[in-house]
Formats: structure tokens, sequence, C-alpha cells
């Protein structure tokens, strides 16, 4: 069963409630007659009305029913009790619970800039993009962050001039091996070049790991002693190892070839079938052995030439068709393919530098030996050649041949034998070398090691720096991922825009003052058929159309009867200081919404919360006229001292009790609350000048006319005053309450210049108009020659 219409108050502890405090808000009494007794009894009101200056506690009342909500706001503990202070089980009834304040136009609507268009988000869309921003701010602002944190990081590792890069390290180890005085210069010397050795990136590699046992300076030494000793081994010729003749692959391989080349040049060709004139030519030939067939055949081919080079006889054309036809039989295939044979034996002469031995003994007898063995090679390479040229006779190699091998073979053996006794006496360079080697490298380990070591822990620090940073690429691109899923679902949200545009029409009178359009996924303000610009919007205009929506979002996704059911309803300031020239449009909206709430359900209950008194009688009057007159249908409060007081005339004369309380803070008393009179001297002004002269304080303060009823001596001080004040206590801007949240003037002055400023407040409106002044304090109980005392001697301003 509903409980919402049996809600009678509100215990609250929490913000302005440090302790505690139960608010009978829905409770009124009611009187019963039984028999004659007449007894008075608590019950549950509909409608409760609520006037409270700034900073009373009307915001914490409502921020206590979102606490009952569920909405997790900075309030310790709240619940709802009946009329007998009973508590009522809300838990059923929880979602039909629905608070309009400033937290909830924050939460439901923003409004952002797009071009030169103003987008109005609402609701669910404004939940999503709260998620979206949080996301943005908590997650991937963090992110982005850290990423161009670790770019610039990487960047520097990467910059082979900084200090912080591995590179650079790499650079100074090369450099330190390079150079005539470094290990490439060393090592130039020791390999004999003429250039240093070259250093590639990674020639540091061959020293790191190395282990001297000795320091550098003792290396450094040892390496110069290594280098005089090799000096003096490369400037003495006798000094030079030499290598042995190592000719016994040339014998072997020669002996070989000879054995094959008597068994070819003794070789026999078979001649191709011949005529008496073919036979004739070849016995010829084979008694001419000087007869070159080949060379023959090229001269006979050559058709200027008509005598033989040899005879002299005259060659006719017979002839030489003749003979060549027999060249060209004689010359067969097998006859080429055995010249061939015969060109692939011809024998090479050893290659020996006898320069170099000339330190050795017997190096005569191995010339001369070499001398006979060239001499029959030239003999047998002749013999070889003739053989070619005429491939029918048959050749035999002069058999001293294997005989002068063999003497030369002796020859070079013993001599190999004399070279490495030679050898024996030589010192031996390559082992100096070795050693000299290892000594540059281990000089090299020393130079760079340090350079090293930094320059591995820095590579370790830029590995990190590159994994790190692909992880929170890979982590932008999810969190990129994620918000492209709330932006879609943002524009899949629905909002009932022709409910709210007709909201707006009911307040402005007007369709075209002021409305929502729904293009590109985006609610877009226009008016007068034109896109409204971010900061043509006021924060009035921003209060009215979450007005609109706060309605339209309590029946949303409910049926067309949703209205016949209970609701509690809390308004905190429908009307702010920036609506009221929307009074008149927002009350009759308020009048339409509510009336259809309350006159649909016996049980709905409703809570308005105002700061302004005009408000309190307006919707006192609209209650009135929806429900009717009587407790039960209404009741109005005033929230002062954590207490709520019924409505009296006391209060509702609020403009004289403004001025009281200005007066009274101006004259020390203490009980004023220095906390809110900043406020009530703003309002005071406002109300002096609407009243008066029906424009604002700040027209009021820049109106000749009306400053011209001041004494002209204090005409200068009271406008610097207005200025001040206008200037410094303006907020009637959107940029003011987003950042500010209506901090002005007063919260930056001490109280002793509170003080002034109130006695110059009431010293101003009193210049202006004495007898108004004088009729509200004296109604308020002052008395008139204390005041004109006062006043006399806070005139001058001191």
């Amino acid at each position: 069963m509903p409980e919402i219409g049996k809600i009678g108050g509100i215990r609250l502890e929490g913000r302005n409630f440090e302790k505690q405090k139960y608010l009978p808000l829905l409770t009124v009494q009611t009187v019963q007659k039984k028999g004659n007794e007449k007894i008075i009894e608590n019950e549950a009101t509909r409608v409760s009305i609520i006037y409270g200056e700034n900073g009373s506690g009307k915001t914490t009342i409502s921020k206590a029913f979102l606490k009952i909500k569920g909405v997790d706001e900075d309030i310790n503990s709240a619940c709802l009790l009946d009329a007998e202070k009973n508590k009522v089980d809300i838990k059923d009834d929880v979602d039909n619970i629905f608070v309009f304040n400033e937290d909830y136009i924050n939460d439901n609507l923003k409004i952002k800039q797009d071009g030169l268009s103003t987008i109005v988000i609402l609701g669910d869309q404004n939940d999503v993009d709260k998620q979206i921003k949080q996301i943005k701010k908590e997650d991937l602002d963090p992110v982005i962050g850290r990423i161009n944190s670790l770019e610039n990081e990487r960047l520097k590792y990467e910059d082979s001039l900084n200090s912080n890069s591995p590179e650079y390290y790499l650079s100074r180890m090369k450099s330190k091996l390079q150079g005539d005085e470094n290990w490439a210069g060393r090592q130039r010397f020791i390999k004999g070049n003429r250039r240093n050795e070259s250093v590639s990136n990674n020639r540091y590699k061959d020293f790191i790991n190395l282990s001297p046992k000795v320091s550098r300076d003792k290396l450094i030494e040892k390496f110069h002693d290594l280098k005089i000793e090799l000096g003096k081994i490369r400037d003495s010729k006798s000094n030079n190892k030499l290598s042995t003749l190592n000719l016994n692959n040339y014998i072997s391989n020669l002996r070989e070839n000879i054995e094959r080349l008597n068994k070819l040049l003794q070789q026999e060709i078979d001649s191709p079938k011949l005529s008496e004139f073919d036979r004739e030519l070849i016995e010829t030939i084979k008694n001419s052995p000087r007869i070159n067939l080949n060379r023959t055949q090229q001269i006979l081919k050559n058709t200027e030439i008509n005598f033989c080079p040899t005879c002299l006889q005259e060659i006719d054309d017979s002839y030489r068709k003749k003979m060549l036809k027999f060249i060209e039989r004689f010359l067969n295939r097998d006859v080429e393919q055995y010249k061939a044979k015969l060109k692939e034996l011809t024998i090479a002469k050893s290659n020996i530098d006898f320069i170099i031995f000339s330190d050795i003994q017997g190096l005569d007898k191995v010339r001369r030996a070499k001398s006979k063995l060239d001499n029959i090679i030239d003999k047998t390479n002749q013999q070889i050649q003739v053989k070619i040229d005429n491939p029918y006779t048959s050749i035999v190699i002069n058999n001293k041949f294997s005989t002068i091998l063999q003497n030369f073979e002796e020859c070079i053996k013993a001599f190999d034998a004399k070279i490495i006794e030679y050898n024996k006496n030589i010192p031996d360079v390559s082992s100096i070398l070795e050693e000299m080697s290892r000594v540059n490298n281990e000089i090299a380990h020393y130079d760079i090691i340090n350079d090293y070591r930094i320059m591995e822990e820095l590579r370790k620090k830029k590995e990190k720096v590159i994994e790190d940073y692909n992880r929170f690429i890979e982590e932008r691109n999810e969190i990129k991922e994620k918000l492209n899923v709330l932006e879609e679902r943002k524009k899949n949200i629905n909002i009932a825009l022709d409910v709210i545009n007709y909201g707006l029409e009911y307040i402005f009178f007007s369709k075209d003052r002021l409305y929502l359009k729904y293009q590109d996924n985006k609610y877009v303000l226009y008016t007068h058929g034109n896109p409204v610009t971010p900061n043509n919007v006021s924060v009035g205009e921003r209060n009215i159309i979450a007005l609109c929506y706060f309605f339209v979002s309590i029946l949303m996704g409910k049926s067309e009867d949703a209205y016949k059911d209970s609701y509690l309803i809390v308004i905190d300031d429908p009307i702010s200081s920036f609506d009221m020239e929307n009074r008149i449009g927002i009350m009759s909206y308020l009048k339409y919404k509510l009336s259809e709430f309350l006159t649909s359900n016996k049980n709905t209950q409703v809570v308005l919360l105002t700061h302004d008194l005009q408000v309190l009688f307006d919707s006192e009057k609209m209650i009135n006229e929806i429900l009717g007159s009587g407790v039960r249908n209404s009741r109005s409060y005033q929230l002062r001292e954590k207490e709520l007081i019924p409505c009296n005339k006391s209060v509702r004369n609020g403009y004289s009790r403004l001025m009281c309380e200005v007066y009274d803070y101006g004259n020390n008393d203490k009980t004023i609350d220095r906390m809110i009179i900043g406020n009530e001297m703003r309002k005071l002004l406002e109300s002096f000048s609407t009243f008066n002269y029906r424009q604002g304080i700040e027209k009021v303060s820049l109106d000749e006319a009306i400053l011209n009823k001041i004494d002209k001596s204090d005409r200068s001080y009271y406008k610097n005053l207005m200025y001040r004040l206008v200037l410094h206590g303006e907020s009637h801007t959107e940029e003011r309450i987003d950042t500010l949240d209506d901090i002005n003037f007063f919260d930056f002055i001490s109280e002793k210049e509170k003080r002034r400023t109130a006695r110059d407040i009431i010293c101003f409106l009193y210049a202006l108009d004495s007898v108004h002044v004088l009729k509200h304090l004296t109604k308020q109980g002052k008395k008139e020659n204390e005041i004109t005392k006062n006043i006399e001697a806070w005139s001058n301003h001191n």
C-alpha cells in the first residue's frame, strides 16, 4: 500500500543541521469534536510551502529527500515520519520521490557550445555525458598525460645527443675506440696498415666481457714495451721469418702430368680416307715437322694471298680449294679434342723469389736445378706445340725429364730444411702481434666499460619506457573505444522534446521565444528561428529548461495514466533571482503541472522551498486555487535558525524586516548572522530600487535624476559605494554560477567593513527617501529619534 500521502515530516542530520533534527514540514494540527470535547490531532497535509533565506538550510532539506531516495548525498542520515512521528517505510515508493534543486539542474542539464550553436544535454544524456567526462578526466586524461610524459622520455632516450640516451654512450664508446691514440690507432700499428682499424657500432662487444688482470696503466706500459720490440724486428730485415718454398704439390702434379703427356705425344691419330694427293701431302707433313696445318689453313682462306710465303709458289684457285678440303679432312673433330688435351698439359714453371732467400746457403744449387728444369720444360712445351700442329706424327719426351725433376725435388727439400733452421733463430713476430692485440683489447675494455654499463642501464630504462608507452597506447585505444560506445549510447537516448517545448511555450507565452530542435543527434537551442550562442543563454533560461525537463522526467517511460500514481515532489527555489522577469510564466507553469499531479491522486504530496517572499505568496495563492484553502491542503512555514515557524504577518512583511536587520547589523547587533547579511543587504537594495523607481539598483546608481536628491558633497561617495556593490555583487551570469556558486563581494571583506557597508546602505536609502526609511524601521519597533541620531553619526562615513 502506498505510503506517500501519510508523510508528515523528515528527520535529518548533516550540512546545516549538525545534530539530528525533526522538521514537521507536512504536518498540520486539526481540531476534532468528540461530543462536547475538542481534540487536537496531527495530520499530514498535501502541500508544504517553506520560506527561508539563503543559508537557512533549504538546500539541505532537498538533499535529505535525495538521501532517502538512495542518492549518495553529503547528508549523514535522513528518514520520513508520519504526522505522529512514526517512521514511514518508503522503500516501495522511493522511485516516486522526485527532487528539483540546483543539483538536479547540474546533474540533468548541460549547456555546451557547438560552433555558433548551443547544445542542451538532458537527463540520461547528461548522465552519459558525465560518464564520458569522468572517463576522460579519470581515465583518458591521466593516460594521455602518461603517454605524453613517456613520449618525452622516449624522445630523450632516442636523441643521441642527449646524455640520457643509450646511443649517446655508444657514440662515446666509438669515439674512445677511434683515433690514433686509441684502440683503432694501436691496431693499425699492430697490423702494419696505413689506416686506423675501422670501429663499427658492434665493435665494443669485443671488449666488454674481457677480464684484465692488471690495471690500465700497466697495460699501457706493456703495450709500449711490445711496440718497441716489434719495431726493432721490423727494422731488421734478417729478423723476418721466411716461408718455405713448399713446392711438393707442384712437383707431384708435374710428375703425373709428364706421364700423361708422354702417352698423348706417342699416340698416333688414324688418318681419314685419302686420295693419292692427300697421302703425298701427309707423307710430306710427317717428314716436315715444321709444317703447321692450322697456319696453312689460315693462309689459304685469305684470298688476297696468291703466293706461298714459304716457297713463293703461285696459289691458284683450284689448288687453294683442294688444299683447304684436305686440311679440313685432316683436322677433324677427334683431332681437335686431342689437341685440346695436349694444350691442357702445357707445363707451367715454378715461381721462386730468390732475393728474399739471399741469406740462406745452397741458394745457387736451387737456382741451377730450377734452370735445368725450366729448360727441359721449355723443350717439352715445344714438343707439345709440334704435336698440336702435326697431330699425325709421333713424339717421345726427352727421357732426362724425370732425372732433372728428381734432382730439383731433392734440392728443394734440402733448401726448405735450411729455411726452417734459419727461422729458428728469428724472433716470433706473430706471438708478439697476438700479445699486443690482447693488451690493446684490454686497454679498450678499461676505456669503454663505464660507458657500456651506463648504456646498458639506460637501454633497460628505454625498453621499459617503450614497453610502458605501447601499453598506455593500448589502454588509450581501449578507453577511446569505451567512449565511442557511450557516444553512440548518448545518440540513442530519446527525450520527449515536444513536451519540453510545450513547457517552454507555456512559460514564455510564445512558440518562438525559446525551443529545442533535434538535429545531428543533438538538442540545439533556438530562439525566433535562430540558434542561440552559449553566451546568450541566461541562468534563468537554463533553470527554466531544467524545470520543464524535471516534469517530463517524472513521467518518462510510464503509461499515460501515470498521473494517477502517488508522488512526493520536492521543488527547491523554482524561481531564483535570475528568473524574476519570467516569474508569472513559471508560476503559471507550476500551477499547470502541479495541478495535474495533485488532482489526479489525493495522496500526492508537494514540498515547495523558496528564498523569495513573493514566490511564497504566489505559491500559497496557486495551491489554494488548485486544492482550495485549509490546512489539510497546504501550510506555509518560515525556516529560521533551523526551526520551522508558521508564517505570520511579521514574516510576510519581509521588506521592513530586511531593513531592520541591515540597520541592526550596522548598529553592531551581535545576533545578526554575518554569513547571510551580505545577501540581506543586496536584497534590500534591489527591493528599494524596484519598489520606488521600477528599475534595478545598478541603474539607480547611474541615474543622475535620482542621485541629484543626495547632497552634492555625498554624491561622489555614494556613487563609488554603489559601483563597488553592483560590480562585485553581480552574479547574474552563467559563468559566475558555474564557477563561484553565488560568491559575492561581501564574502571577501572583513566584518568591520561589512558593518560599515550596512551603515552606508541605510544612509544612502535615507538620503534618497528619509520618510520611507523611518516608516519601515519604526514599524519594526525602532524609535525615530534614535534612528535619526544614528544615521546622522553614520553620515560622516567613519
